[in-house]
């Protein structure tokens, strides 16, 4: 009447035993296959946060010529990387602290005419190009009377 069943442990349900050492190394390769695919784009992905995060850097140097003109009470002129600009000074720029710009590895600041900054703060405007070899060109307008920066 009453009736018992007994299951042995070899007709116990697939799932009860766990996973085969097959299906894990399936899971391990379709791992290395999504790694192989992501890791050059993020590779790219840093490459150009890192050139972003220099671009900021040095547009904030620009952005900032007339405070620190003014904390350090001295007048600057802005010269870029080049240094053949520092030899081609016009007499009124002649005897001028350069601006001391802190340009990272690759980036090249090039300037039309120098850029005279007043211990006042106030300066007369420019234009500054920022170069890399990795990215177009980025032109920085400096609008007078105290450098604001317009990037274009």
């Amino acid at each position: 009447m009453y009736a018992c069943t007994v299951t042995s442990a070899k007709h116990q349900p697939r799932s009860a035993r766990g996973i085969t050492l097959v299906e894990l190394l399936v899971v391990v390769a379709l791992l290395a296959v999504l790694a192989a695919v992501a890791l050059p784009n993020l590779e790219r992905v840093t490459a150009s946060m890192t050139r972003d995060t220099q671009l900021e850097h040095v547009k904030n140097q620009i952005a900032t010529l007339g405070a620190t003109a003014m904390l350090d009470g001295r007048d600057y002129v802005v010269l870029g990387t080049d240094p053949e600009a520092a030899t081609d000074l016009p007499a009124h720029l002649v005897g001028r602290t350069p601006y001391p710009l802190d340009v990272p590895g690759g980036w090249v600041v090039v300037i039309e005419e120098p850029i005279l900054v007043r211990a006042s703060g106030v300066c007369l405007g420019g234009r500054v190009t920022l170069t890399h070899e990795d990215v177009e060109p980025v032109h920085v307008d400096l609008v007078a009377p105290f450098c604001r920066v317009d990037a274009s």
